[in-house]
């Protein structure tokens, strides 16, 4: 596994556009779709992640949002919604509202997860391994074990995350600061992020 394992989490923009805390100025034209990249290493894009789900579960209106930086939702390829955030500094974020999001994050990953066929990591791992299995069944399930792998790291640090936040003080804005150096995932032996270019 290398840092050159990802998996795109795919967000139906009518999903977004339905969920409880959409606020009309969200409404745009955009593709029907779209894809957020998380990675194997560090911090995975988890960060990215977050704040494009915090864009979407806040109540703030476009005052409020334009004020945090965010000048359009115009324009923005499905592939890279980099301008569709909110920084966690935004004063308009509200810890709920930053619970919310770290929900939202976690149901995208739960999602993509259910739609990978084969067994869990350990199956994958053994199938790899045994001899006997055929090369394309052993490619087969090597892609299958990273992008299990990637999800799980990802699952593991917002799972983090929602914690640090519950039980964060007054200074909760500062909840996110350690989460990269927090890689709880079981790493695999053959893991490598030297290999990232």
């Amino acid at each position: 596994l290398t840092c050159l394992a990802q998996v795109k989490l795919e967000v139906p923009v009518q999903d977004l556009l339905t969920m409880r805390f959409a606020r009309p100025w969200m409404k745009t034209k955009i593709e029907a779709t779209i894809s957020l990249k998380l990675n194997s290493c560090g911090d995975g894009n988890i960060h990215d992640i977050i704040a494009f789900a915090r864009l979407w579960s806040s109540h703030a209106v476009w005052s409020d949002v334009k004020a945090c930086g965010l000048t359009s939702l115009a324009g923005v390829h499905s592939d890279n919604p980099s301008k569709w955030r909110l920084d966690i500094s935004c004063e308009h974020v509200s810890r709920e509202e930053e619970m919310a999001a770290l929900g939202f994050v976690q149901s995208l990953i739960v999602a993509r997860r259910s739609k990978i066929i084969g067994g869990n990591l350990k199956e994958e791992e053994a199938l790899i391994e045994n001899p006997s299995t055929p090369p394309r069944l052993r490619a087969v399930a090597t892609i299958r074990r990273d992008e299990k792998y990637v999800l799980h790291q990802a699952e593991q640090l917002v799972s983090q995350a929602r914690k640090q936040l519950l039980h964060a003080g007054s200074d909760w804005r500062s909840y996110l600061s350690h989460l990269s150096q927090a890689r709880v995932v079981e790493s695999s032996p053959r893991q490598s992020c030297g290999e990232l270019t």
